[in-house]
């Protein structure tokens, strides 16, 4: 049942991920504004690729994990490869004050929001694993609770760093650098055995 789910761990995952995820998704033009000196509809021409990295991420790593879920057979546990390399390609958000250019800073974003989107997936995934048909909306409920939580205390929080340094360095690599120990946790939390066909 849902107590047997790793709830916690996936919350442990799904609390850092959000705020990288939104910090792209709600501040990627006021970067590109305030770090490149880009008109509106300058910024216009580049919004439209994180959220297509977004899909794209979404999609190949769900793929993955499917395909190497059936090969590997169900033991219970996430398939770490692909957990390790959406966490460190969502954690590239952190190199964000080193791009020197609008297209530098874009392609940052798209990889780290390419990453994020694969830790959704992967979660998603390991969540329609683990909880019993009747239960995935509970379990799906508390998880996206974790991340609005998340979002509502971080993007205060990068206003008003953004307020007090006058940049978004801080905040890119803050949030960057917080996707680790989450996917970390959610590697090393013990499994627990698939039951979404009970």
């Amino acid at each position: 049942g849902i107590r047997d789910y790793k709830v916690t761990g996936v919350q442990t995952c799904a609390l850092p991920i959000s705020p990288a995820i939104s910090f792209v998704s709600l501040w990627s033009s006021k970067v590109l504004v305030r770090s490149f000196g880009l008109s509106p509809v300058a910024v216009g021409r580049y919004l439209w690729i994180t959220p297509l990295c977004y899909d794209l991420g979404s999609v190949f790593f769900g793929d993955r994990s499917s395909r190497r879920a059936r090969r590997r057979g169900g033991d219970g546990s996430p398939d770490r490869g692909l957990v390790a390399l959406a966490a460190t390609l969502c954690a590239a958000l952190a190199a964000l004050p080193w791009a020197t250019s609008p297209q530098a800073a874009i392609a940052v974003a798209s990889v780290s929001s390419f990453g994020g989107a694969g830790l959704y997936a992967l979660l998603t995934h390991d969540l329609f694993a683990r909880v019993k048909r009747g239960e995935v909306a509970t379990a799906g409920g508390l998880c996206a609770m974790a991340q609005s939580l998340a979002i509502i205390v971080a993007m205060p929080l990068v206003g008003a760093s953004v307020t007090a340094h006058g940049d978004y360095a801080r905040p890119a690599i803050a949030l960057g650098l917080w996707t680790l120990p989450g996917a970390a946790a959610w590697l090393l939390w013990p499994p627990t055995p698939p039951s979404a066909a009970g």
